[in-house]
């Protein structure tokens, strides 16, 4: 195995895997303005047919869309084997984008203003990550009915896991929590 092979995430491919996510439990800081970096990251990795799985990265990953905690990552993974992913790097939002949105977020709950609580939470990480299914969800296979309703209860916790560490972090009040938390348990 190259020194290349080693860093970056497994070989999975579309023909072989499952979409999923990969959320980002811990994730390295880089330094100074090189364009790539050594990230290591905690990851949860979750997708149709696959039991969430605690996975530890380590890989080459550049600058521009460097992941923060909470992030949703898209990845293709082996049912079979889940410790075979990939993170699809090119449909990650630039970081700096998704500051700016989980920016525009918090200024606007301060201001009162209704917010989208997907923007604060880091789901514009994931493109796509707002699903509304609109029609006939009886032409759905099983395997896209389990999958939706995965990321709706992942989706929820993943959001009131952020939002308590947004209040334990003074970034909201008691009080923006508790409209909040009632917001995403509608």
């Amino acid at each position: 195995m190259s020194l290349f092979e080693r860093f970056r995430s497994s070989p999975a491919t579309d023909a072989d895997g499952v979409r999923g996510t990969a959320q980002v439990v811990t994730v390295s800081v880089h330094h100074g303005d090189t364009v790539n970096q050594t990230c290591e990251m905690q990851l949860v990795i979750s997708a149709p047919g696959v039991e969430p799985l605690a996975i530890e990265f380590s890989g080459t990953v550049k600058r521009k869309v460097w992941p923060m905690p909470g992030a949703l990552l898209p990845i293709v993974v082996d049912p079979a084997n889940p410790v075979d992913y990939r993170i699809l790097w090119d449909q990650v939002v630039l970081a700096k984008d998704a500051a700016r949105a989980k920016a525009e977020g918090v200024a606007a709950l301060r201001r009162g203003e209704p917010v989208d609580v997907g923007l604060l939470f880091g789901e514009v990480f994931l493109s796509g990550a707002n699903v509304q299914v609109v029609g006939d969800i009886s032409r759905l296979t099983e395997d896209e009915k389990t999958g939706l309703r995965m990321f709706a209860v992942d989706h929820t916790i993943s959001r009131l896991e952020r939002l308590a560490a947004l209040r334990d972090g003074g970034a909201i009040t008691e009080a923006e929590f508790a409209i909040q938390k009632a917001k995403v348990l509608d």
